[in-house]
């Protein structure tokens, strides 16, 4: 049965949402009105919330143990599945927490949410009230189950489980629960749409041989770090899918869109660190797009492994961050002197270089932070360099980068 906040649990939660959970277990008695361990596990997963989805933590909603909350989508994930899908009828066959469903709802007239688990079940019911969700059936079943039921809709949401029995952490999909391989030819004789959301850490190309329908790759990332893939697959499709890289950030989305024909086709320059270095954002790299994202931008590879590109005038719109180049020296002591010297700090990045980030920062002798950047890379003479430079900022926006 769900367990929903007594009076004083609710004002001890108030009180202390902003206390470090732990050291309240210590200080905080269980008495008739309050049950301790479930104000601490309120409180935690509130403050989780107010970083992931702050519209839910604003509506003061109940919370589930910590794994739940650690899978679930971030708000800002949540409202970009919004943007790819919409109709009449949406189904989601793996609940969870319901964020996903909650946010990509409002692209459809009603919906349905099935979940497995029924104290999940109770909470999201509570919960959808709380946040005015009332177009919403509540269903507790299995997904595989539900699935041979009678039943069409213009989307099917899901999101399989990426644990084993033991809870370790899963990528092949095979592996997952359910398999969604296995499943998805039944999904799409009931919805013409279907999108499945896949670890990050998953193999795309393998993937797409098991997924052939998928019309749509989505990597996600948030903040330059890769969330999440979006597999969106059509009834009847046939044919090459186009992979899309979104980057949400403060500043806005960008978006670059390639194939995987055109990536192997792309024709590439190599050379020399220029005025300018770009480093692509966490989906591009993630997605495999290293030829196409030089040939959009115009720009010259540093090597062919070493994903980082140049020019001489600087390009608008990458998917990336972009810095000046101030210096670009070996790794030898006295060129190390001659251009470090004037620093006490720097964030510094490896690619495709021997030592890792705390290996070189232990030589060099620098501290980590500041507003100089140090790239340690391998050029296109196959030569260990350095590279410092200033990051420019980047403009506040929402772009829609194609593939050329």
């Amino acid at each position: 049965m769900l367990h929903l906040p007594t009076p004083d649990e609710r004002r001890l939660i108030e009180r202390h949402i902003g206390d470090d959970p732990h050291r309240l277990a210590l200080s905080i008695k269980s008495t008739p009105t309050v049950d301790r361990d479930f104000v601490v596990r309120q409180i935690a997963g509130l403050q989780t919330l107010q970083r992931k989805v702050p519209q839910w933590a604003e509506a003061g909603v109940t919370c589930p143990p910590h794994l739940p909350l650690e899978q679930c989508s971030s708000q800002a994930a949540a409202e970009h599945k919004a943007t790819l899908v919409g109709g009449t009828t949406l189904v989601d066959l793996t609940g969870g927490l319901g964020i996903d469903f909650a946010f990509m709802l409002r692209r459809f007239e009603q919906g349905t949410y099935v979940e497995q688990q029924p104290a999940l079940c109770e909470m999201a019911r509570h919960n959808f009230e709380l946040l005015h969700i009332g177009h919403a059936e509540i269903v507790c079943a299995d997904a595989c189950e539900y699935a041979r039921a009678p039943w069409t809709a213009d989307c099917i949401y899901i999101d399989p489980a990426r644990r084993n029995s033991a809870g370790s952490k899963t990528v092949l999909l095979a592996d997952c629960s359910p398999d969604i391989a296995a499943l998805a030819p039944q999904l799409l004789l009931k919805a013409p749409t279907v999108m499945a959301k896949l670890s990050p850490m998953l193999d795309i190309s393998m993937a797409l041989r098991q997924l052939p329908s998928t019309a749509e790759v989505h990597v996600v990332s948030v903040g330059n770090e890769c969330k999440e893939l979006l597999f969106v697959m059509k009834a009847g499709h046939s044919g090459e899918p186009e992979i899309v890289c979104t980057d949400i950030s403060r500043h806005g989305t960008s978006r670059f869109r390639f194939t995987q024909s055109g990536e192997a086709q792309a024709a590439v320059a190599i050379g020399l660190p220029g005025a300018f270095i770009y480093e692509p954002n966490a989906s591009v790299l993630k997605a495999g797009a290293y030829k196409s994202v030089a040939h959009a931008y115009g720009l010259t590879k540093l090597n062919v492994n070493s994903h980082l590109y140049t020019s001489e005038r600087p390009v608008g719109d990458f998917p990336g961050r972009v810095f000046r180049t101030q210096a670009v020296f070996a790794t030898n002591r006295r060129e190390i002197r001659e251009h470090l010297s004037d620093i006490g700090q720097a964030n510094i990045a490896t690619r495709n270089f021997p030592m890792s980030v705390a290996e070189l920062r232990r030589r060099l002798k620098l501290g980590d932070g500041g507003p100089d950047y140090i790239f340690a890379t391998t050029d296109s003479a196959n030569r260990h360099i350095l590279i410092r430079c200033r990051r420019l900022e980047p403009q506040n926006s929402c772009n829609e980068n194609c593939r050329d």
